[in-house]
């Protein structure tokens, strides 16, 4: 994998990880596997009725296991509107400190702390990134939107719900997420059938990532399921190898206050400044 890929990779990775698109290791016990076997049905169905709700707020913990500073956890809070893949974010990043972070597709909108020599100009707070630009569709094979299969970008991870292995979905058992009483259900993804409703062209630059990646078609998921069906919680840990380093990476997302009112909007012009045509020329960005 080239430097500018993983860069690339890396930072927009992390804003869909923020933005709602992960998932990370269980993190609540259970009593022990009560029904294994269970038909998928239960998770998919849940899938359904939480998209239905349109909207939710979320919070998110992304634990970065392997890397040269050890551990790396961020956290976040925000909201998503499932119908439009609109997002918002504020998270603490370690290194770097409280940012926020916005999303409607295409448009990434990322805020730094202000801090003394900082590179944007004068005025400037926000940077804006084309994810359809050349620049990302060169470093990932495939414009964004493509890479998606929608502009719904948020909820990709919860469409991941629909290709759960047809091996069945185990009953973990009771927990309490947010207060809310859930049932938590273990799956397994099958990345390589999530992908095929996807064109060629998009289904061999998702496979050359995962290759270079180091990443397995199968990963394991957790879910937390209330009694309206909806999911409050969605976990999953994936190890992969970047640049000959494994990396083990979890992400929890947690969903509450359903249908709440939320908008997002794009970050004042004159405070933006646009990075899309920069990403390629950023240093350690070259190929190589």
């Amino acid at each position: 994998m080239t430097s500018r890929t993983r860069w690339t990779a890396g930072t927009v990775g992390a804003a869909l990880l923020l933005a709602g698109c992960g998932g990370a290791a269980s993190s609540t016990g259970g009593t022990a596997a009560s029904a294994p076997g269970r038909s998928p049905d239960a998770v998919l169905t849940a899938y359904q009725r939480t998209v239905a709700a349109r909207t939710a707020s979320m919070s998110l913990d992304e634990t970065v296991r392997g890397t040269a500073n050890g551990s790396v956890a961020v956290h976040g809070t925000g909201q998503v509107d499932f119908t439009t893949g609109a997002a918002s974010f504020s998270m603490s990043v370690p290194s770097i400190g409280p940012m926020n972070m916005r999303l409607l597709n295409p448009m990434l909108y990322l805020q730094f702390p202000s801090r003394p020599g900082t590179a944007l100009p004068a005025g400037k707070s926000w940077v804006s990134i084309d994810l359809d630009s050349p620049a990302i569709t060169s470093a990932l094979g495939a414009s964004f939107s493509q890479l998606t299969g929608s502009a719904n970008v948020p909820t990709d991870s919860l469409s991941y719900l629909q290709a759960v292995s047809a091996q069945g979905v185990t009953t973990v058992g009771p927990a309490t997420v947010r207060g809310v009483p859930t049932t938590e259900y273990s799956a397994t993804i099958d990345v390589s059938k999530a992908d095929q409703n996807r064109s060629p062209a998009v289904r061999s630059a998702l496979q050359k990532l995962q290759s270079e990646l180091g990443t397995s078609s199968l990963l394991p998921v957790d879910v937390w399921i209330d009694a309206q069906g909806q999911i409050r919680r969605e976990s999953l840990q994936e190890a992969m190898t970047a640049g000959g380093t494994k990396i083990d990476v979890g992400v929890t997302v947690e969903f509450f206050d359903f249908g709440a009112p939320v908008d997002v909007a794009p970050p004042p012009a004159d405070q933006t400044v646009d990075i899309s045509s920069m990403v390629g020329a950023l240093p350690g960005s070259s190929g190589g």
